[in-house]
């Protein structure tokens, strides 16, 4: 087994670790929905993990673009599952703002189904085979980009818009660790894993998919600071138990 199918395998099931967990915890805590949320975004990104090793592998042109046409289903749930999460977890973002890209990633998913082979090209001509680390070869498209990519760049472009958005009214709310952790690795990694998706599919450098790295890290972040949050509710609920029995006594 390569190195590349190693650290790929491990960086989704750490993701699917994620996923177990916060919906252990949603299954405790019901009324916190953020936690559901950030339990589909994780499998959201665990199979974004798998569909980018798949490309990594991908023989043929053909191959390659009906795998890149399916990877737009985890990022849909990707999307849309850090709006909710957002939403319900900082209690910010502009309502307008979260439903325009909602809307914009479901109309590029959409597109996405309708032009062959994908959204993303018009065309894939052939895979330039890459040498990459370690003495690895994987798999870049060369291909005529499809115009109407666009419609999902402006959704991400917006994702991000509302990550700052929302990053800000948290901060002036005074909520300020949940705005530098979260929010700032919503914005940076975010924007890190956006820029490269973009260049890529315009061909600005020859490099492969990469988006998973950066999601990692970012569920790394949320899950750090959700977990300080769940032992700060434990704390509490331990220290009002203890309480409760000095009264009685």
């Amino acid at each position: 087994m390569s190195w590349i199918t190693i650290v790929w395998s491990m960086n989704a099931a750490a993701c699917m670790t994620l996923a177990g967990i916060y919906l252990l915890v949603w299954c405790k805590q019901r009324e916190d929905w953020a936690y559901l949320a950030l339990s589909c975004n994780a499998v959201a990104g665990a199979a974004l993990t798998a569909v980018e090793l798949a490309l990594l592998r991908a023989q043929t042109s053909e191959q390659y673009g009906v795998i890149l046409r399916w990877a737009q289903l985890p990022v849909w749930l990707l999307v849309v599952s850090l709006v909710v999460f957002v939403r319900l977890y900082l209690r910010a973002g502009r309502p307008g703002l979260a439903c325009s890209v909602c809307g914009m990633r479901t109309l590029a998913l959409i597109l996405n189904f309708i032009f062959i082979p994908n959204l993303s090209y018009r065309q894939i001509n052939s895979l330039r085979q890459v040498s990459w680390w370690g003495g690895e070869t994987v798999s870049v498209p060369v291909g005529v980009t499809n115009p109407w990519i666009l419609v999902a760049q402006l959704s991400l472009l917006l994702l991000v818009i509302f990550f700052v958005d929302a990053t800000i009214t948290t901060w002036r709310r005074g909520d300020r660790q949940r705005a530098l952790v979260v929010g700032g690795a919503l914005i940076v990694l975010s924007a890190i894993a956006i820029g490269q998706v973009v260049l890529v599919v315009w061909g600005v450098i020859p490099v492969p998919f990469l988006a998973c790295f950066s999601y990692l890290g970012l569920i790394a972040a949320m899950g750090y600071q959700t977990r300080n949050d769940i032992l700060r509710g434990t704390d509490s609920a331990t220290d009002q138990c203890r309480w409760n029995k000095c009264i009685q006594c």
